[in-house]
């Protein structure tokens, strides 16, 4: 009886040996992410906590181990037979390696922390933990996600926080009753803005382009960078741009299109059908001497073009 007791209590402080030194790594590793050098919420932190849990859990084991070969158990038998297991536990555990070791890629790449706003698939928010196993993300709906590391390592992370500015990019669609010269001064209104407004950044400088004739609009391009990484600021600074240029669109006169359908109803002679002949006239010419410039143009033809196009236009 005696020996058992002995045998009992021997048991015990090996076991009480392991926990200590889990806890003890535990505390190591607290006391180091207190240091000036690493801050609380860092994914340092949570490499720190990370590398110190498989330290102290490796150590356990090994303490168990020589305790339990102390206690007179062959360590040749239980290495064997935690051989076995193991094997089975890693067939089984096998998406937990792998979520592990997609954590240990996370910390390695460094591509998001904790407290960064990210996107990732069709899904947006604050990472809040970054564990051994998974990824814990607060989303816009303020619902927490859970990713498994494999799966979140994998994804294609578009970390938001990290950028400097905010790109705006907008495309205004005016009526095309729009004339050339409104068109010119709601271009030269809009950049005049653009380079005024102390949140637009001015390197790259922001640009305003008749970018093409839509189906149903003269569409012009707004593309510039907003001073500011937080997004309810850049919502902010884009709706007052967007109301001057509303604004600089009303005051020249045009209007905002829709998409529709216009039934004209004609009253003059038509098309011109003189200058139609002779566009007809020019291209039968081009038949007759076997220099059609379709469906590729003859080096003759490029040849003859005189280079007199003027860019700027004065039109």
């Amino acid at each position: 009886l005696c020996i058992l007791l002995i045998q009992f209590f021997s048991a015990v402080r090996w076991f009480g040996w392991a926990w200590c030194t889990i806890r003890v790594g535990e505390v190591i590793a607290e006391l180091i992410i207190l240091s000036p050098r690493v801050e609380p919420e860092s994914i340092d932190a949570s490499l720190v906590r990370t590398v110190s849990r498989l330290v102290c859990i490796t150590a356990a084991s090994w303490i168990l181990l020589y305790g339990l070969s102390q206690l007179g158990l062959s360590v040749f038998h239980l290495l064997t037979g935690l051989g076995v297991v193991g094997l089975a536990i890693s067939l089984a555990a096998k998406p937990t390696v792998e979520n592990i070791i997609g954590g240990l890629t996370l910390f390695a790449d460094r591509s998001v922390k904790v407290g960064e706003f990210c996107r990732f698939g069709s899904t947006s928010g604050t990472v809040l933990h970054i564990g051994l196993r998974s990824t814990k993300i607060e989303a816009l709906d303020q619902t927490v996600i859970s990713i498994p590391n494999a799966e979140f390592s994998q994804m294609q992370i578009v970390n938001v926080t990290r950028r400097n500015r905010s790109l705006m990019q907008q495309t205004l669609n005016l009526r095309y009753e729009t004339t050339r010269d409104q068109l010119r001064w709601i271009l030269t209104s809009i950049r005049d803005v653009l380079q005024a407004h102390p949140k637009v950044s001015v390197d790259p400088a922001p640009l305003a382009r008749f970018e093409s004739y839509g189906a149903s609009s003269l569409d012009i391009l707004v593309f510039a960078y907003i001073s500011t990484k937080k997004w309810a600021e850049f919502l902010a600074v884009q709706e007052d741009i967007l109301f001057r240029i509303g604004d600089i669109v009303e005051k020249s006169g045009s209007g905002f299109a829709f998409p529709s359908t216009t039934a004209y109803i004609a009253r003059d002679s038509g098309l011109d059908s003189e200058k139609a002949s002779l566009a007809a006239e020019e291209v039968r010419q081009w038949i007759g001497s076997g220099r059609v410039p379709f469906p590729d143009t003859p080096i003759e033809h490029v040849a003859g073009v005189p280079g007199d196009v003027e860019y700027p236009g004065r039109s």
